[in-house]
């Protein structure tokens, strides 16, 4: 039964050292991301309207990264909508989904649920059952925000809306398992 302590320690202690890279890399990434310019739609009048619209109890930044390839939203306390460079601003419409997206998992703190979820992976990950549950519980967030926004903006625009995640679906290279994605 001590051999079977120590693989279990041994399992936390590797996990444990991935989860926290990788929240430790994504840190990196953030810091360098860049406050959303005014040749884009303004930096400060868009934060403003989406913190007045949505009637948010933490104040949402929007930053600009080139180093991730689908939008995504960082932060606890203080909430951060990360957008990839080469995302086309121009298209309102599309930027309103991914928005309103983003900041259903704001307001669902989704992001303290999947470091919850990255804990408790962590100290049973060993049995195949909690990662199956892990997986499952990323996908029902995702599901969970896509209902949310499709409940904001009508049946009626839903095609349009699933047009914006297919197309950012076909994009994505990379699952990052401690941020929520737009998925």
């Amino acid at each position: 039964t001590v051999i079977w302590k120590i693989i279990w320690l041994i399992g936390i202690f590797c996990l444990g050292l991935y989860f926290l890279y990788t929240y430790l890399h994504c840190i990196c990434i953030f810091r360098q991301s860049l406050p959303m310019g005014k040749e884009n739609f303004g930096s400060r009048e868009s934060e403003d309207r989406i913190n007045s619209a949505h009637s948010l109890r933490r104040h949402v930044k929007v930053r600009i990264s080139d180093r991730i390839c689908s939008p995504l939203t960082y932060g606890i306390v203080h909430p951060v909508i990360l957008l990839p460079k080469k995302m086309d601003l121009e298209n309102s419409e599309r930027l309103d989904y991914i928005l309103l997206h983003e900041l259903a998992h704001i307001k669902r703190l989704d992001a303290l649920g999947k470091i919850c979820l990255a804990a408790v992976l962590t100290c049973h990950w060993f049995n195949p059952f909690v990662w199956i549950m892990y997986y499952l519980a990323n996908r029902d967030i995702e599901l969970a925000c896509d209902e949310e926004v499709i409940r904001m903006i009508g049946n009626g625009k839903r095609s349009a809306y699933a047009g914006v995640l297919l197309e950012w679906e076909a994009q994505k290279t990379e699952v990052n398992l401690l941020a929520s994605c737009f998925m």
